[in-house]
């Protein structure tokens, strides 16, 4: 998710006349999010983040600190001994830490 901050960059970028392809490569985006930023500017929407709907999560910040960390830890150990974690790895994580099961989808967006 980009920060307001670099959600305004975009504008900026664009204003000056730089091509969505550039932008993207210089904030580090896809240049869809290019697109869809400079469409919520030009319809007059905010560049604020907006609170999300849906049921909010049960875990809390203290949890998903020490989630955060041990899922970390996790990604360096496996990188040391292959190259990645998968999502399915990282919700086995959590069922282990919380006693919650967690959808791939879920686990992918925590």
């Amino acid at each position: 998710m980009l920060s307001k901050k670099e959600r305004e960059l975009i504008i900026s970028l664009h204003d000056k006349g730089k091509k969505q392809e550039e932008i993207s490569e210089l904030i580090g985006c896809s240049q869809p999010t290019v697109h869809r930023w400079i469409k919520h500017n030009s319809c007059g929407r905010t560049l604020d983040t907006l609170p999300r709907s849906g049921r909010p999560t049960k875990l809390t910040k203290k949890t998903l600190g020490k989630l955060k960390k041990k899922i970390l830890n996790e990604i360096q150990d496996a990188n040391n001994e292959f190259c990645s974690v998968n999502t399915k790895q990282i919700g086995k994580i959590i069922h282990q830490e919380v006693g919650e099961l967690y959808s791939l989808r879920h686990t992918h967006k925590t």
